[in-house]
């Protein structure tokens, strides 16, 4: 009798050492994703930073493309440089030219919002039916 009480004492000091083993395991494994998500979050917070810069730049240029197009309409010709060449667009032309300019950097800036603070997918690293509480393994 009393070797069996002596071996089911060491199978449940085994089986507490592989309990042990599998919530150092498990806790390894979400601190590995929880860096993975780290370094995911700031590769994209980076990624996010550059590419609104880069369509800042973008904009700019496209806006001052239609400031261009316009003084040149008022002007009729470029002021201190072709004083001889003429550029004229019909009064339809112009306003299509300008609409289309202010509905694109409003899409593209709408775009570039809501990609950058639009709703993200929440991560769940520990689920709650998975808490060492709640986990029939972990009792």
């Amino acid at each position: 009798m009393r070797q069996e009480i002596l071996g089911y004492a060491g199978e449940l000091k085994y089986l507490e050492a592989a309990k042990e083993d599998f919530e150092i395991a498990r806790i390894k494994t979400e601190l590995s994703q929880i860096r993975q998500a780290l370094v995911e979050r700031t590769d994209l917070h980076f990624l996010r930073k550059l590419h609104s810069w880069l369509l800042c730049g973008l904009l700019i240029i496209w806006v001052m493309a239609v400031w261009c197009a316009i003084a040149l309409q008022g002007f009729g010709h470029i002021p201190f440089l072709f004083p001889r060449m003429s550029f004229n667009l019909s009064d339809p032309v112009l306003i299509a030219f300008i609409t289309s300019t202010t509905a694109s950097v409003l899409g593209l800036y709408g775009i570039a919002a809501y990609w950058r603070f639009g709703r993200h997918r929440k991560t769940k690293f520990i689920e709650a039916d998975r808490l060492p509480e709640h986990d029939p393994l972990l009792k």
